[in-house]
């Protein structure tokens, strides 16, 4: 049993040696280490991310701002629940024209879109129509209207 035991190791140990590039054993090279560093990190994936999160909070931030000034004098809760979903909404908003917005700035041309970059145009405008729509639903609540919902 310890024999298979050893084996696997010693293989799995090999086949790390050759997937980081040195089949020698020892500490990798600077290069290497650096290769090793951004394919297990991936260059930039948290960067689109944050940027679609901060555009979308800036989306929902000067309701959250209205709601805040106009109604604390009617002794409400915060509607935490409108607001995740404002927020949610807008993340997904932004997070769905990002690719082909891309995609148009580098090639400069409706053609250059596939059928993938269309879906999330098409479905981001849905999502837009819908977040609209709660925009002017909750409005008389954001300016302050009393009974408003």
């Amino acid at each position: 049993m310890h024999e298979i035991v050893a084996i696997l190791v010693l293989s799995y140990a090999a086949r790390l040696r050759q997937l980081n590039g040195n089949p020698f054993g020892g500490q990798p090279t600077r290069k290497e280490n650096l290769d090793m560093t951004q394919n297990q990190v991936g260059p930039g994936t948290l960067k689109p991310f944050v940027t679609s999160l901060l555009i979308s909070s800036t989306l929902v931030a000067p309701f959250v701002v209205l709601q805040l000034l106009n109604r604390r004098a009617f002794r409400e809760d915060f509607p935490f629940v409108l607001f995740t979903f404002m927020s949610l909404h807008s993340l997904f908003i932004v997070l769905l024209l990002t690719p082909a917005l891309r995609r148009l700035r580098s090639e400069r041309n409706l053609r250059a879109l596939k059928l993938a970059h269309w879906a999330g145009l098409v479905l981001s405008a849905f999502l837009a129509f819908a977040y609209v729509n709660v925009v002017i639903d909750q409005l008389p609540c954001f300016l302050g209207v009393p009974n408003c919902d």
